[in-house]
């Protein structure tokens, strides 16, 4: 169903309502700065690892121009941008289950992200950060 997919605006509703689990502590000040950093309209994919995980979380927000990775460790979190030109993307189906991808993207730079949605989150999320997966792979 298009309204339960993993979008910004989902994100962000999530967060709102406390349904992601960030330190309480930085919670407020983390959606604040995010609404003032990130144009939502610019974000086509949102992935996150540790989805459950409160004090450790990365979210990966791709946009047209750039991808903006924010990294949240315990209290502090940080925010960089990823302008440099990607020269590989390759996506396998693991071998995890049903609903088990690997996403591996290579910049121009040197820098590798890899995505593995059976790695990066618990049972519940696996399903839904599949399909950002190949939503990702499909629009590099």
């Amino acid at each position: 169903m298009e309204e339960d997919k993993f979008t910004y605006g989902y994100f962000i509703g999530k967060l709102e309502n406390r349904e992601i689990s960030i330190d309480l502590a930085i919670a407020k000040r983390f959606l604040i700065l995010l609404k003032e950093i990130v144009n939502e309209d610019d974000v086509e994919n949102v992935y996150i690892k540790h989805f459950e995980d409160q004090y450790k979380k990365e979210i990966y927000l791709f946009c047209s121009k750039e991808i903006i990775h924010i990294n949240v460790r315990n209290r502090e979190f940080s925010f960089k941008k990823i302008k440099s030109m990607i020269t590989e993307a390759s996506f396998n189906h693991g071998d995890g289950g049903i609903h088990n991808a690997l996403l591996n993207i290579k910049f121009e730079n040197g820098e590798e992200i890899t995505f593995n949605n059976y790695k990066d989150n618990v049972a519940i999320w696996r399903q839904d950060f599949y399909e950002v997966i190949k939503d990702i792979y499909k629009s590099l």
